[in-house]
């Protein structure tokens, strides 16, 4: 039995690019339909027969992760669009759904298999990208950069060369595909630690490269402790 995990997919979302700078920057939670901010996190997202529970259960979201080296096998920036991936989003769109696509790091074929941290990788990474947005641009597709970058063995010392990957996977994506949503940091928690790392994160331009803003508040307090680091973040994104 394929098991079907429940999450607020858009736990926070804030507006991204201000046009003069982030001291103008005004942050506010978007009240869009329930629906629209529910998703649900699935490991069989191809199944059609899942996919029709999520969206008759009232979900027009699912959140699923994309392989590299799967749709990129031989690193040669030959991709294959097939296989789960292309029945995922076929079945998306006959549904009429929407997918938070979470981009992961790493390639057999580009820095040993480990995480990317070249300016080549980097590059070869952004290629990836843009081009599933491009061929996938009649999806409802968010992209978002690497899950919890903070608690990453590479980025969770080095926020500046996170926002260096961001900036280079922004650029390819947009220049091949202008429309296309690009999301991040994915931010594990808002506690001391994190909050230096996003600060971080701030100070080397990353919100530049985003246009949604991501956090998983996750807490082993009272989840309506959330409310008091939201002004914090708010403040950091603002400054």
């Amino acid at each position: 039995m394929c098991s079907v995990g429940l999450l607020v997919l858009l736990l926070l979302v804030l507006a991204a690019r201000p046009a003069a700078g982030f001291a103008s920057l005004e942050v506010t939670w978007r009240q869009p339909p329930a629906a629209g901010l529910l998703g649900v996190n699935t490991d069989s997202a191809a199944d059609p027969e899942i996919l029709e529970l999520i969206r008759d259960a009232g979900f027009s979201r699912i959140r699923s992760d994309m392989i590299w080296d799967e749709i990129e096998p031989n690193g040669n920036g030959a991709y294959d669009f097939g296989g789960r991936w292309g029945g995922l989003m076929s079945h998306l769109r006959q549904l009429n759904m929407g997918v938070f696509a979470l981009t992961n790091d790493r390639n057999a074929h580009y820095e040993n298999g480990s995480i990317i941290a070249t300016a080549a990788g980097r590059q070869a990474y952004g290629r990836w990208v843009a081009a599933m947005a491009v061929h996938w641009r009649d999806v409802d597709i968010w992209w978002e950069l690497i899950d919890e970058a903070n608690s990453s063995p590479l980025y969770r010392h080095n926020a500046s060369a996170y926002a260096a990957l961001a900036a280079v996977v922004s650029a390819a994506v947009k220049a091949a595909q202008p429309n296309a949503t690009f999301v991040g940091p994915a931010c594990c928690g808002l506690g001391h630690q994190p909050g230096a790392w996003l600060e971080e994160a701030l100070e080397a331009g990353i919100m530049q490269s985003f246009d949604v803003a991501t956090i998983h508040p996750y807490r082993s307090d009272a989840p309506e402790m959330f409310s008091t680091e939201f002004p914090q973040l708010s403040n950091l994104i603002a400054q």
